[in-house]
């Protein structure tokens, strides 16, 4: 096999290993996945950034409303890998997200244009979801695989480009 061969077959191995990754779960979080450890600890984060630099509705009938709907759904659902937290944030945004580890943001924007209760908790129902099936963590797993992926494909042009030449 010339040398090129083998640079390509070992680029190859590396590229399929690395995307086959995603299909082996005990090889997950050797490559990028976020432990729960690390998801919490950026829920965190994620608090006291929020707390810091927007305005936060301190209102306890604001705030119990919007924990007592995500207290309800998560009873009902079970899930306990982590405690869910609701940041209500006063703004006109029409909008709300799940940061990994169980921390939510809503914007008072959504009470405006929402019917109901339910609706209410449809939206937070779904950022739960964000959170259960942790989004955030598979996410940085694709981008750190695309990385690898890119930083693979690089290499193997170089090696094509030395041999070349």
């Amino acid at each position: 096999m010339t040398t090129i061969g083998k640079k390509s077959l070992a680029a190859l191995l590396a590229a399929l290993v690395c995307f086959g990754a995603p299909y082996a779960p005990e090889s997950r979080a050797a490559i990028g996945e976020l432990s729960i450890a690390a998801e919490r600890a950026m829920a965190r984060e994620m608090h006291v950034a929020v707390r810091s630099g927007l305005s936060v509705v301190e209102d306890p009938v604001v705030r119990n409303y919007a924990e007592g709907i995500v207290k309800r759904l998560a009873d009902k659902a079970g899930f306990t890998l982590f405690p869910f937290e609701v940041c209500v944030v006063r703004s006109t945004m029409m909008n709300a997200f799940a940061a990994p580890g169980g921390f939510m943001v809503l914007f008072t924007g959504l009470f405006q244009v929402l019917d109901s209760e339910s609706q209410l908790a449809g939206v937070l129902a779904h950022e739960m979801a964000h959170v259960t099936l942790r989004h955030v963590s598979d996410e940085m797993h694709n981008a750190t695989l695309a990385m690898i992926a890119g930083l693979l494909a690089a290499l193997a042009g170089v090696a094509a480009g030395a041999a070349a030449g």
